[in-house]
């Protein structure tokens, strides 16, 4: 694949993985295989083709960045974190429902000042910690938030004391 076929495959497969997964449900178990196979898919792409010259643009870096950063959120919620949402779920919990990790992680790329994204990294006002703990203990809060925090290296320009 050369020139402008390549750009259109990576587009292709950009848009695939976007429908997929604005149409997860994370409480269906063949969805989430089928999802997860295509976030192995992409890992494979981008070892396999990441010295390509398509892969070389910034905007793609970005994009494939962030496929595979909802693909470790998504995979840690419904693996290790299974318990512990289904918990918050029945708690009704709206810092929970309505926090979005996948826009944060936008933010945090394409943001220069990030002072609200890191006011808000843990739901609005950073509400995650009370309500996990609550819902979970300490121990989920743990796992939820060192896999958080994990995943952008911009996020260590953020000032946590008190909350972490």
């Amino acid at each position: 694949m050369t020139g402008k076929c390549f750009y259109r495959w990576i587009s292709t497969r950009a848009v695939e993985f976007g429908e997929k997964l604005k149409h997860l449900d994370d409480g269906n178990d063949d969805q989430l295989k089928e999802f997860k196979r295509s976030c192995d898919a992409l890992k494979d792409c981008t070892r396999t083709l990441g010295h390509c010259e398509a892969m070389q643009n910034e905007e793609t870096k970005k994009g494939f960045a962030s496929m595979n950063t909802i693909c470790t959120i998504i995979e840690f919620v419904a693996t290790e974190f299974k318990s512990c949402d289904a918990k918050l779920d029945e708690t009704k919990s709206t810092c929970y429902k309505d926090w979005n990790p996948f826009q944060t992680e936008i933010d945090l790329t394409e943001k220069s000042d990030i002072t609200e994204v890191c006011s808000n990294f843990f739901g609005t006002d950073n509400c995650l910690k009370k309500d996990v703990t609550g819902a979970c203990g300490v121990n989920e809060w743990e796992k939820l938030k060192d896999r958080l925090l994990s995943l952008n290296d911009r996020v260590k320009k953020c000032n946590f004391e008190g909350i972490v």
